[in-house]
């Protein structure tokens, strides 16, 4: 494979027993590069949310190699690509997963307790450069859907890994909101030099992701790149 920092070389993995056995990915090898942000599409089924655990160390193939950060993390222990998965990736999902009893600087910051490590300053930095300074102290439910997608994409960036994956980050905003996100995460790309990996629905991506890969039943059948990047 060209890249090997995230890849997948020829990855299977199958759910079900006896007859109801069925591949979720069959043969699959992508590589993802830096700089760049990847769109992942494709129908109910196709397998995206399985990728995007291969990816995140959730999961283990049945066959084929998944490498994060240059590891092949297909045969390493539990305990191992737990360690890769809190050191390398940052997590971006569509219903924001942020405490409700919690100030949104406290909802940040909880990432480094977790991790044992003390970064308020650097959560405090976050929000003020994605633009939430005045909102350190709201609580969630005092913060536009916007806003709480942009303080979990700062809990996301608190230990600054090199590669982010999003689950529908934008399904649950308003349009203006949804493009503001999607904006984002591709200037975090090019600006920081992340892998961002994006699977979603939204038409929006489209226009603003540096590449686009179709899946449908577990295989890739298209990708593109866009001309504008």
């Amino acid at each position: 494979m060209p890249d090997r920092f995230l890849a997948v070389d020829n990855v299977g993995v199958e759910y079900g027993k006896g007859g109801a056995r069925c591949w979720a990915l069959s043969s699959l090898t992508l590589a993802f590069e830096p700089e760049r942000l990847t769109l992942v599409q494709g129908p109910s089924g196709s397998g995206k949310t399985t990728l995007l655990s291969l990816l995140g160390c959730l999961l283990k193939p049945h066959q084929g190699k998944v490498y994060v950060g240059g590891e092949d993390v297909s045969r390493m222990s539990e305990s191992r690509r737990t360690r890769i998965r809190q050191q390398k990736i940052g997590f971006i999902f569509q219903a924001f997963r942020l405490f409700r009893s919690l100030p949104a600087l406290d909802n940040v910051a909880i990432a480094g307790d977790v991790a044992g490590k003390g970064l308020r300053k650097r959560a405090r930095q976050l929000m003020e450069e994605l633009g939430l300074g005045a909102k350190l102290s709201q609580k969630p439910d005092e913060l536009s859907g916007g806003e709480k997608q942009r303080v979990a994409i700062a809990r996301a960036l608190l230990r600054n890994p090199p590669i982010l994956l999003a689950d529908e980050p934008t399904a649950s905003l308003d349009s203006r909101s949804g493009e503001q996100i999607a904006t984002l995460l591709r200037d975090l790309a090019e600006r920081e030099r992340r892998t961002i990996v994006v699977v979603s629905h939204d038409a929006r991506w489209e226009r603003l992701a540096h590449r686009t890969v179709l899946l449908a039943d577990g295989q890739l059948v298209n990708h593109f790149v866009s001309q504008d990047r």
